[in-house]
């Protein structure tokens, strides 16, 4: 029996894609017979089960009259993903999410297929999430929302509602108060890895690459809410920084600072910055180490 496959993707680096097994569109049942019966199996991170038990909901809805859906939700990590999907292809799930730096291998060893008509899919999703689900040019799932949301708050008398459209505007401004380039303001990002905050202190230019920040913590990128960020952090969203946190928040410097004798962090509040130099910032931070998880920025 072949098995009904969909596939999605999680803009923010995590693929819900479809096991290369077989594939079959749901299809009208003819009009004396009664709907086919469907079993599917959805692998997927324990903390995203709310969201794709939305999405099941509202796909059975969808295909109501076209056949009767049996859905299995099933807790399974997405950093194992690949080694437990290619250890037994025919009986693995039939949409599972899994870290985006694995799909070349999962393509290459057959467990993926080609996404069809996926130019309508391109057409709606951001090129990077396009380009994360990709091999060769060849699209392998589908875009998902995560529920991963930044969250900025910045003072009117220092930006207009233009400016703080764009992050690259907001710190080149800063940066221009300050008299130094943007990748020189070194911002702080809150994320919450096992129930507990961390922070990484990064250059202005620099963002988060998820696959690596997946390795070094072996969990997907989650910022704080700026709820949490201050009851866990001790500073509020807009003036997060490394100095003066609660007990317990381990705090780690990007390597994309490392090319500046001195940058500017914030200072608790959201129109304040420090000038330090790199030994500075480890002592005054109290760093637990630095760390590789960013990308875009301009190497040295």
């Amino acid at each position: 029996m072949q098995k009904h496959r969909f596939s999605l993707l999680l803009s923010l680096g995590i693929l819900l894609l479809l096991s290369a097994c077989g594939e079959k569109e749901p299809s009208s049942p003819p009009a004396s017979t009664q709907p086919e019966n469907v079993a599917l199996t959805v692998w997927g991170a324990e903390e995203d089960e709310a969201l794709l038990q939305e999405i099941i909901a509202s796909f059975q809805a969808r295909y109501a009259g076209e056949a009767s859906f049996q859905i299995t939700f099933q807790p399974q990590s997405e950093s194992n993903c690949k080694d437990v999907l290619l250890g037994d292809l025919e009986n693995g799930a039939d949409v599972f999410a899994f870290a985006d730096d694995q799909v070349a291998a999962l393509a290459a060893a057959g467990g993926l297929d080609p996404v069809e008509n996926s130019e309508a899919i391109r057409a709606a999703s951001l090129s990077a999430a396009v380009e994360a689900a990709s091999v060769d040019g060849t699209l392998y799932a589908y875009p998902l929302t995560a529920d991963n949301g930044y969250f900025l708050y910045y003072n009117k008398a220092y930006f207009s509602e233009e400016d703080v459209q764009s992050l690259d505007r907001i710190l080149e401004l800063a940066a221009q108060a300050v008299g130094v380039i943007p990748a020189r303001i070194a911002k702080t990002l809150s994320f919450l890895v096992e129930g507990r905050a961390v922070l990484v202190v990064a250059a202005g230019d620099a963002k988060i690459d998820n696959a690596k920040y997946k390795a070094k913590f072996a969990a997907k990128a989650k910022m704080l809410s700026p709820q949490e960020a201050e009851a866990m952090v001790g500073h509020a969203v807009g003036g997060v920084c490394p100095f003066a946190v609660n007990p317990g928040v381990a705090v780690y410097l990007d390597v994309s600072l490392k090319r500046f004798e001195t940058v500017f962090p914030a200072c608790g509040s959201s129109n304040s910055a420090i000038e330090l130099t790199i030994p500075e910032l480890e002592e005054c931070s109290g760093h637990a180490g630095w760390v590789d998880v960013c990308k875009g920025y301009q190497a040295p």
